[in-house]
């Protein structure tokens, strides 16, 4: 708390604030509490790490913290992917020394004024990770399918090239809209048509921004780009 005193932007210190107040009030009497704390979670998902912002062992309870300083998404700790790998690999650090029975998986969003807390018992979250380890290795396959849609694509660093987003993109223009060269004026389309429009607008602008992302980057790099 003394150094948020002395950080220069006050507006984001009182909100960080929230959140390290939450791990103090969490760690007071704990049996165990690591800052910044790598986790790997190899066992499961190949080459899986992280770096989980706050673990706490209670007893046989680990709490596993997560700080979100955004507030474009509210995110929430029940069935958190993230979450349950930072679980898993917290409770691989702990599981040598003590019989952990559960995690409390928490989320911490202080500029939506947002805490989600959430606990799944050990032998749930052993069973989950039976399941993704599945889905990890299948996404190693080379004919692996990729599935375009909003919440996925969204932090995607392979937007500007995947195959199934411009699909997506494509399929959607052309399925609404018979002349790309010419579209119509909003106030002369059906009610479908809008609809569909709306619905895929925050995943067509985002594989826009990242064909241009991806442009720039190859002119900045001295590489040219035909056209």
């Amino acid at each position: 708390r003394e150094a948020l005193d002395h950080f220069e932007n006050q507006e984001m210190a009182n909100f960080v604030s929230v959140y390290t107040e939450y791990v103090e009030r969490l760690a007071a009497g704990a049996d165990v509490t690591m800052i910044e704390q790598r986790v790997d979670y190899n066992d499961w998902v190949k080459g899986g790490f992280g770096t989980a912002d706050a673990i706490v062992l209670r007893g046989d309870t680990l709490h596993v913290v997560d700080l979100k300083y955004g507030m474009g998404v509210q995110v929430y700790a029940k069935d958190n992917p993230q979450g349950m790998l930072y679980a898993l690999g917290a409770y691989n650090e702990t599981r040598h020394f003590v019989d952990v029975k559960r995690v409390l998986i928490t989320i911490v969003q202080p500029r939506l004024d947002h805490i989600s807390e959430w606990e799944i018992s050990i032998p749930d979250l052993l069973k989950w990770a039976e399941w993704i380890s599945q889905r990890a290795e299948a996404t190693a396959e080379p004919d692996a399918p990729r599935v375009a849609g909003e919440s996925q694509c969204k932090f995607c660093l392979a937007k500007h090239n995947c195959g199934a987003l411009l699909k997506h993109t494509t399929d959607v223009m052309l399925t609404e809209f018979e002349d790309l060269d010419k579209l119509p004026a909003p106030d002369t389309l059906t009610d479908a048509q809008v609809g569909a429009a709306l619905a895929s607008k925050g995943l067509i602008e985002g594989w826009l921004a990242a064909v241009q992302s991806h442009v720039v980057g190859r002119l900045e790099e001295g590489q040219g780009f035909d056209g």
